[in-house]
């Protein structure tokens, strides 16, 4: 390495490595946390005062408006379980939820 390669990489790894730059780091993480969040979510909007019109597929598939305890295995069917707070708490606040079923199996 040149001299000024090294001194720059000696600068760089007592920067990073200095108390001061880890706490910075951390906090500045610790801030943005919340904005740094991706979650992908598909919105679809559709009148509800009509039936809802069911796409053809191979599997017989069942949709119907959702009772509390549907809704919580639907929510259950996502491992980490981050959406079981917000279906609960657009039930609570008067939001219809539709569950799909195959056979007696809720599937979405």
């Amino acid at each position: 390495m040149t001299d000024a390669r090294f001194s720059i990489w000696k600068l760089r790894q007592t920067i990073w490595s200095s108390l001061l730059y880890q706490r910075a780091r951390h906090v500045v993480a610790d801030f943005t946390r919340p904005i740094r969040r991706i979650e992908l979510a598909f919105i679809f909007r559709q009148d509800l005062s009509e039936p809802v019109r069911v796409s053809d597929a191979k599997v017989q598939i069942d949709v119907a408006q959702a009772s509390r305890d549907e809704v919580e295995r639907a929510a259950s069917l996502n491992p980490s379980g981050s959406r079981r707070e917000i279906f609960s708490w657009r039930l609570e606040n008067g939001c219809s939820c539709f569950v799909a079923r195959t056979v007696s199996e809720i599937v979405a």
